[in-house]
């Protein structure tokens, strides 16, 4: 038991001591920018779908931006 108070204060003193260095998150802004925004909701078929999931990977995109810019270019 002796070894385990040990142990345990050893942890607690290097908790106490050690630095700790945080990961600095990277905020980016997304590339499509819009006026106010609404909400639309639509069902599609599985296999749509993962195609979609592939190319917007493919082009480093979001779904939502994706979409967006699709329905501006069929609606010019």
């Amino acid at each position: 038991m002796e070894n385990y108070k040990d142990r345990l204060n050893s942890f607690a003193n290097r908790v106490k001591e050690e630095k700790i260095e945080l990961p600095i998150q990277k905020v980016e802004p997304t590339n499509f920018v819009s006026e106010a925004e609404v909400q639309l909701n639509v069902y599609i078929p599985k296999s749509m779908m993962r195609k979609l999931k592939s190319k917007c990977i493919e082009r480093d995109l979001k779904i939502k931006e994706f979409i967006a810019t699709a329905i501006a270019h069929a609606i010019e």
